[in-house]
């Protein structure tokens, strides 16, 4: 990524938002990131966060670095703003349609958020959405 060498497997913001990362050891890095996961989860989940600590296949998911559990925060944020960051992995997009659409407040909310995300990296990179579309 820091060489330029963008293969469109992931959307082109979210590989721009984590190259940072990709800088540490990887050892240095796996303790980071979940720290950071653990800390977002406490954070949003207060009290409720003790049952996804106890979780089996979230903690399996943490350790071994998966994104998919930090998105799985977002989405119970209930923000459609914070939604947003969903679409940096679209799969998990899914789940909070029904909320983004449930009112022109939400959906307004979520265009704009999802607006100031993505037109910054499409001047940088015009052509990433056909990449990434490109390995599906």
């Amino acid at each position: 990524m820091w060489a330029g060498q963008y293969t469109g497997l992931y959307p082109f913001p979210l590989m721009v938002l984590l190259a940072p990362i990709s800088r540490l050891p990887v050892d240095a890095a796996a303790v980071l990131w979940f720290a950071a996961c653990m800390g977002i989860l406490v954070w949003l989940l207060r009290r409720q966060s003790l049952y996804w600590l106890l979780f089996v296949p979230f903690l399996q998911c943490m350790f071994l670095g998966q994104i998919d559990p930090f998105f799985w925060l977002i989405y119970r944020y209930k923000r459609p703003a914070i939604w947003a960051l969903l679409s940096l992995k679209p799969q998990l997009l899914l789940p909070a349609l029904p909320g983004i659409f449930s009112s022109r407040r939400n959906f307004l909310e979520f265009a704009a958020a999802s607006l100031a995300l993505h037109v910054p990296f499409l001047i940088i990179r015009p052509r990433w959405p056909a990449e990434c579309m490109s390995f599906i």
